[in-house]
């Protein structure tokens, strides 16, 4: 998990990532990267990609993690890395609840909304949906409340 500041003309954005290579933190389209090289010890790994296709089924619970903001009303940064585990829904759940530009096909859908205390938010982005040790998605957006379901991006659409 790599956690990324970066100042734009706008100011700080606070994005997640994680390392696929040595040299690379995967992230969000929207989170600028940095470049520099890792070095790999015991407690910085490489995070595993899936092969192409390789999907994700509703009802599959991965682990997400972030820094992003632990509240839906105000502001409130955690000083440490949070976790939690998020199913993966049926696509139409996203179609339902607000995103019409949904397209399952480089898109996940991933948690309960009957379970709105679990989510990801504002902060979070760039970060990997981990689900049985490999990334295969990447938290991208959601409502501005931060309520479920949120959309990934769906890393195996992308590998080739």
């Amino acid at each position: 998990m790599a956690f990324l500041s970066i100042t734009t003309e706008l100011g700080q954005v606070r994005c997640g990532g994680f390392l696929i290579r040595q040299d690379f933190v995967l992230t969000a389209a929207h989170c600028n990267g940095l470049e520099d090289k890792a070095r790999l010890t015991k407690a910085v790994q490489l995070l595993p990609l899936p092969q192409e296709g390789e999907e994700v089924m509703p009802g599959d619970v991965c682990n997400v993690a972030g820094w992003g903001n632990t509240r839906a009303r105000g502001f409130v940064l955690p000083s440490k890395l949070q976790e939690v585990d998020l199913k993966v829904v049926e696509a139409e759940r996203c179609w339902c609840w607000c995103y019409h530009w949904f397209d399952s096909t480089t898109m996940l859908c991933v948690g309960d909304p009957w379970e709105v205390e679990k989510s990801t938010f504002r902060g979070d982005s760039g970060g990997p949906l981990v689900c049985d040790g490999m990334a295969q998605g990447i938290v991208s957006y959601g409502k501005n409340d931060g309520s479920p379901p949120r959309v990934f991006t769906s890393i195996s659409a992308y590998v080739p």
